[in-house]
């Protein structure tokens, strides 16, 4: 049975997020993220240059891939609207992305998950009107995942 998009978005992955810089360059962030309803949620610091540049362009785009050894690469980018929330709605937004990466150990830690939820004030919702999807898995029938085929990463 092959995934779909929406089941690979809702899994835990990392991500990268690009917005666009007033010289043209695009800014690239790791970051966590929370699939819902079509949209990509983000935790982030007012401070930060990706806040600076949703505020100033409304527009981002994001990528999500899965990096399993011995696994083919599946991708899903996104591109179109991006929005910061602040306050309440993005605290307790904020709170469940927190929840969907960390123990609860390391939240209740006031030097990780405590550290996290004093800095990360706002939330970047990414909102597509476009996606690209692609598993490599499925395009290449299965080779990539034989024995041997791909190299570790590292």
């Amino acid at each position: 049975m092959t995934e779909t998009m929406e089941e690979f978005l809702s899994r835990r992955h990392f991500a990268a997020l690009g917005t666009h810089n007033n010289d043209g360059s695009v800014q690239l962030s790791a970051v966590w993220y929370l699939y819902e309803d079509g949209k990509i949620y983000i935790p982030s610091s007012l401070s930060t240059v990706k806040v600076r540049n949703i505020n100033g362009k409304g527009f981002a785009s994001v990528l999500i891939d899965s990096r399993q050894p011995g696994k083919a690469l599946k991708t899903a980018s996104g591109y179109g609207s991006a929005v910061v929330l602040e306050g309440d709605k993005a605290a307790a937004i904020n709170l469940r992305i927190f929840r969907r990466y960390l123990s609860a150990e390391a939240i209740a830690d006031p030097s990780c998950g405590g550290y996290m939820i004093d800095n990360d004030d706002v939330t970047i919702v990414v909102m597509p009107d476009r996606w690209n999807w692609l598993d490599l898995g499925e395009a290449f029938g299965g080779v990539f995942e034989l024995p041997g085929y791909l190299l570790p990463l590292g």
